[in-house]
């Protein structure tokens, strides 16, 4: 009996080796799949890209913007003065910063080198290493870790709510 007039049963077939099975016929309908090829067969696949920072995004909790007491604002404007003066004897500050971020609804932490102020626009520009460290988390924080990192970011005076020179 040769390899293309044969037929196989159930019993048969399990005793037979893989290739005793494949005749020619069959190859050329069904060639052999290289490894690359049959690993994308099993590769993850996302039927909705996006869905899970969507989902992310709708769980962080938006809170509002906490008004400040007087003397809360008047110890902040201390501080940017202080900050102020620094910068125009040339010495490098470094800061922590708790302020309020409207675009995401919540508070951030950072901490970075105060590189100007701006005072006819009211904002701080600072070269932040960390935005959002998890590890020294406030308690004002609510959010997912950010990817951002070593990069300039502007906070409007009003919306600090913490300063710590260091």
């Amino acid at each position: 009996m040769t390899k293309q007039n044969q037929t196989f049963n159930q019993e048969d077939i399990i005793h037979y080796n893989y290739d005793q099975i494949r005749t020619q016929e069959s190859l050329k309908k069904h060639p052999r799949m290289t490894r690359e090829e049959r690993a994308k067969i099993f590769m993850p696949f996302a039927a909705l890209t996006g869905f899970g920072e969507a989902i992310l995004e709708k769980q962080i909790i938006k809170i509002q913007k906490k008004s400040l007491s007087e003397e809360k604002n008047e110890e902040i404007n201390n501080e940017i003065i202080n900050i102020q003066k620094l910068l125009r004897k040339n010495i490098q500050v470094h800061v922590k910063v708790l302020y309020f971020s409207s675009k995401y609804e919540k508070y951030n932490q950072l901490e970075g080198q105060v590189l100007r102020l701006d005072n006819y626009r009211k904002l701080m520009v600072v070269n932040s290493q960390d935005e959002c460290n998890t590890e020294k988390k406030s308690k004002y924080i609510l959010e997912k870790p950010s990817q951002i990192s070593k990069e300039e970011v502007e906070i409007n005076y009003e919306d600090i709510y913490e300063i710590i020179i260091e």
